[in-house]
C-alpha cells in the first residue's frame, strides 16, 4: 500500500512540476519568437527614422502608434518637434527606463528588447539605433511600440496550455487508476494462483505420502489391499503429472512465446477423428455422442490441426464430465462468409449464472468443494488455444439446462 501511495504522490508532484516548467519554457519560447518577429518587422522603420534624423528630414506624426525618443551624445533628450536644440523636457519615466541603453547605442550598437516602460499597461518592444552622419555618431534614437498583442498571445498560451494539461492530467489520472486497479487485480490473481496450486498439489502429495509411509512400514500385509494402495498412488501420480503438464502448457500459451503454425486444413479430417474417438468412448460411459452436421460441407480453415483436436478434446471431456447417464453430447457448426462457428453442447447439469463470468479463469471450478475430477485449467487452456488460432470463444448455459461452448475460427481465404 505504501508503494501505491508513493507512486500517486510522485505522479502528482511530476504533473505539478510539468505544469510550471511547461509554462516557463512556453513563455520563454513565445517571448523569443515574438521579439524576433517584431524586431524584424520594426528594424527597417527605425533605420529609416535614424537616417532621416541624421539628414534633418524627419517629420513625426502624432498619429503614429509608437513612441519615439532621441538623445544626443550626452544623454540629453532632444524634442523632435522643436528646431533640434536641446531643451528641458519633463521626465515621463521613459528616459529613466532607457537610460541604461543610451551609452550602448551611442557606442554604435543596436538595442532590441521587450521591456516595461514607465507606467504603461503592457510591455513594449524597444529598438535603439545610433544616428550616424558622415560616419560619425550624433545621438541615439529609440522606438517603443506597446506589445499588447504579445500579452494576448501569452495569455492565450497560458489558457490553452492549462486546459491541455488539465485534460492530460485527467487522461493520465485515468490510466494511473486503471494501472493501479490492474496491479491489484494481478496481485490478487497471483496470490489466488499460488493458493490454488498449493491446494491442487497438497491433496495428491498427502495421499501419496500417507500410502507410501504405510507401505514402507509394512503395516499392510494383505496383497489385495497393497495392490489397492499402489493403484491409488499411481492414480494420484498421474493426476500430479497432468496438473504439472497443464500448468506448463497454459504458461506457454499465455506467454505467447509459442506461436501456432497456421496452415490450410480440411476440417473434415479433424471432425472424423473426433467423432471416431468420442463416439466409442460415449458408448463405454453410457452416453450419446453425435455430429449435427455433415463434416464434408465444412470449408477450409486457416488453423492448426493438432491444436484444433486438443480444443475439441477439452470441451468434449468437460461435457462428458458433467453429463448424466444416457446424456447427449453433440457438436454443430454454422458457416459464415469469413468464419465458422463450432458449438459443443451437452444436456448436463449446466453452469450457474454467477459462475459463467469466471468459467475461463485458471483453477476456477463450478463446484467449490472440488468434488468433480479435474483441476480447473482445461477451459483456460481452451480459451488460449482459440485466441492463438485467431478466434473467440463464449459459453451459454443455465442450471439443469445444459451447456454450449461456441468458438469461432477464421476460414482460409483464397
Amino acid at each position: 500500500m505504501k508503494k501505491i501511495i508513493f507512486t500517486k504522490s510522485m505522479m502528482v508532484f511530476l504533473l505539478v512540476v510539468l505544469y510550471f516548467v511547461g509554462q516557463f519554457l512556453g513563455s520563454l519560447s513565445i517571448r523569443y519568437f515574438f521579439i524576433e518577429y517584431k524586431i524584424q518587422e520594426l528594424r527597417p522603420l527605425v533605420a529609416s527614422i535614424a537616417t532621416e534624423i541624421g539628414e534633418d528630414t524627419f517629420v513625426l506624426s502624432k498619429n503614429d502608434d509608437f513612441i519615439l525618443k532621441y538623445y544626443d551624445l550626452f544623454g540629453n533628450e532632444i524634442d523632435l518637434f522643436s528646431d533640434g536644440s536641446p531643451a528641458p523636457i519633463p521626465d515621463d519615466g521613459i528616459s529613466t527606463a532607457l537610460k541604461p541603453f543610451i551609452p550602448r547605442v551611442i557606442a554604435g550598437n543596436d538595442v532590441a528588447s521587450l521591456k516595461r516602460i514607465a507606467d504603461q499597461a503592457s510591455e513594449s518592444i524597444v529598438i535603439g539605433q545610433p544616428v550616424v552622419v558622415d560616419g560619425v555618431v550624433h545621438g541615439a534614437v529609440f522606438l517603443m511600440k506597446p506589445a499588447s498583442d504579445f500579452s494576448a498571445v501569452l495569455n492565450g498560451f497560458y489558457l490553452v496550455f492549462s486546459i491541455t494539461l488539465l485534460i492530460g492530467w485527467g487522461i493520465i489520472g485515468t490510466f494511473l487508476a486503471l494501472y493501479l486497479k490492474e496491479s491489484k487485480a494481478l496481485e490478487k490473481t497471483r496470490r489466488d494462483y499460488i493458493a490454488n496450486i498449493s491446494h491442487e498439489l497438497k491433496s495428491p502429495i498427502a495421499s501419496i505420502k500417507a500410502l507410501t509411509e504405510t507401505l514402507a512400514d509394512q503395516v499392510v500385509v494383505d496383497e489385495e489391499i497393497r495392490g489397492k494402495y499402489y493403484g491409488i498412488i499411481l492414480s494420484e501420480s498421474k493426476r500430479l503429472q497432468k496438473l504439472i503438464n497443464d500448468m506448463l502448457e497454459l504458461s506457454r500459451l499465455q506467454s505467447r512465446k509459442h506461436v501456432f503454425t497456421m496452415e490450410r486444413i480440411e476440417p473434415f479430417n479433424v471432425m472424423t477423428h473426433v467423432e471416431t474417438k468420442y463416439a466409442s468412448l460415449a458408448d463405454e460411459l453410457g452416453l450419446r455422442f453425435e455430429l449435427r452436421f455433415d463434416p464434408r460441407t465444412l470449408p477450409e480453415l486457416l488453423s492448426n490441426p493438432d491444436r484444433l483436436v486438443q480444443l475439441f478434446s477439452i470441451l468434449i471431456d468437460n461435457a462428458f464430465k458433467f453429463s448424466k447417464e444416457d446424456g447427449l453430447i453433440w457438436i454443430d457448426a454454422k458457416i459464415h462468409r469469413t468464419s465458422v462457428d463450432f458449438i459443443v453442447g451437452d444436456e448436463g447439469i449446466g453452469i450457474p449464472r454467477e459462475v459463467l463470468d469466471h468459467i475461463f479463469e485458471r483453477f476456477y471450478q463450478a463446484d467449490p468443494a472440488h468434488q468433480s475430477e479435474g483441476h480447473g485449467l482445461g477451459l483456460s487452456i481452451a480459451k488460449e488455444i482459440v485466441e492463438g488460432l485467431g478466434g473467440t470463444i463464449e459459453v451459454k448455459s443455465g442450471e439443469w439446462k445444459g451447456t454450449r461452448f461456441i468458438f469461432t475460427l477464421p476460414r482460409h481465404s483464397d
